[in-house]
């Protein structure tokens, strides 16, 4: 009788169980249902891709990027804040820097003059004279061994005629920046023109660089034919202002080039206005 008795109190407790666990789902379906928003109509999809997302406030489809291209107004994320406002007014009212690259050896400095200078001192007695363009091995060694020497680069000369053309540069207020080539096997040099520019011109920046083509300038004071027209290459409506010198005589008549020989100052003003008009 007591074995009885305790399988049929097992069997009572299994199926009161089995009723509260069934009363406890049916509770839960029924605020799910009530939590549930009404159906608009819209059709399903079938599936939601990573590519194509659903907008589940109304049921219809986000539209893709191709149309947000088009229709800018459908979801615009523009910042229409005063700042955002200002930004985009600057932007707009942006115009060209009025941007002057000036040279130094040659144009600010006379590398020439110190190098002939020292390429006589060590000529020897029975050598001929020195030639403008010698590019034999021995005399290339020695100009490699000259731009070595301590002081070479800091001590060069000023020379008048770039100095004329940086006053006038001044006085239109174009801003200004010294531009200059630095020798790759003279790691000395670059900081020697440094100094050489601290004390001539402590006032304007400096870029040392190899390649004066990847620098911007609506105008490039330069000598040298191959670095200003290697400049030319990328700034096809610049001007350079070619102070004169011996080896750039052919590029007088160059449309994008002023060759200025101390006397031809009123052009110089004139071309150099032009450009500055051009800018903000």
């Amino acid at each position: 009788m007591r074995a009885i008795g305790i399988d049929a109190r097992a069997r009572r407790d299994r199926a009161t169980s089995r009723s509260v666990a069934g009363a406890w789902l049916r509770l839960r379906a029924g605020a799910t249902a009530k939590a549930r928003p009404a159906s608009t109509g819209a059709p399903r999809p079938a599936a939601c891709s990573s590519a194509r997302r659903w907008n589940r406030a109304d049921g219809r489809p986000r539209p893709p990027a191709r149309a947000l291209a088009r229709r800018p107004d459908l979801y615009d994320h523009k910042d229409t804040s005063s700042r955002g406002r200002s930004a985009m007014v600057l932007a707009m009212e942006k115009t060209a820097e009025p941007i002057a690259l000036v040279d130094m050896d040659g144009t600010l400095c006379d590398y020439d003059g110190k190098m002939r200078e020292q390429l006589a001192a060590l000529r020897a007695p029975e050598e001929p004279p020195l030639a403008d363009w010698d590019e034999s091995p021995h005399m290339s060694a020695r100009r490699r061994m000259i731009k070595r020497l301590p002081g070479f680069w800091e001590d060069l000369a000023p020379l008048d005629l770039g100095f004329e053309v940086l006053e006038l540069l001044r006085e239109l207020a174009f801003d200004i920046h010294i531009l200059t080539k630095g020798p790759a096997d003279t790691s000395g040099a670059w900081a020697e023109k440094v100094r050489w520019c601290r004390r001539h011109v402590p006032d304007i920046p400096i870029t040392i660089t190899s390649d004066k083509g990847l620098l911007y300038g609506k105008v490039l004071v330069d000598d040298w034919p191959p670095y200003f027209l290697r400049w030319l290459e990328w700034r096809p409506r610049g001007l350079v202002v070619i102070p004169a010198q011996r080896w750039n005589v052919e590029y007088a008549d160059h449309p994008n080039c002023l060759r200025y020989d101390g006397h031809n100052r009123a052009a110089l003003e004139a071309r150099l206005r032009e450009v500055r008009a051009t800018a903000g």
